[in-house]
């Protein structure tokens, strides 16, 4: 957050779009990809002694509360740009796509099949990160450059 708020004031600009979007991706990394990232971790950090989430309540669990609360972001991102920085639509509605994604890749995680890779869930993760950002530079390129 302190740093998407750096750029703005760097820019010497200051709108809720800026304070939309730093909250919401703030929160999609803090909430979902800390966790996310941590599941396919669990047999190293158990052996290493860490004591992340996962290790200190299970995968299942903590697959779980990730695809929570990725759709609690997603929707909030979607809702909260709706009302007060409609700019960020596009690139909010890539993040709830993302965040359902992640979800599934999840579910698979708790579901019956053995075989669901556990770095699915913060593959997808990332790969919604970079989208939700690089539609975010092709609205405001299209909005201001033409």
């Amino acid at each position: 957050m302190i740093t998407f708020y750096a750029g703005t004031r760097a820019a010497q600009a200051s709108s809720p779009a800026a304070v939309v979007f730093g909250l919401v991706v703030s929160g999609w990394m803090a909430l979902v990809g800390a966790l996310a990232k941590d599941i396919s971790d669990v047999p190293g950090d158990a052996l290493g002694g860490r004591r992340t989430f996962p290790v200190r309540y299970g995968i299942i669990s903590v697959a779980r509360c990730t695809a929570v609360l990725a759709v609690v972001v997603g929707a909030a991102g979607v809702a909260t740009s709706f009302l007060t920085a409609p700019i960020l639509l596009p690139s909010m509605l890539v993040l709830a796509i993302g965040a359902y994604w992640v979800a599934g890749k999840c579910h698979s995680l708790v579901g019956p099949p053995a075989d669901a890779d556990p770095r699915a869930p913060y593959h997808s993760f990332m790969v919604t990160q970079y989208a939700v950002t690089a539609v975010l530079w092709i609205t405001l390129l299209l909005r201001y450059a033409i």
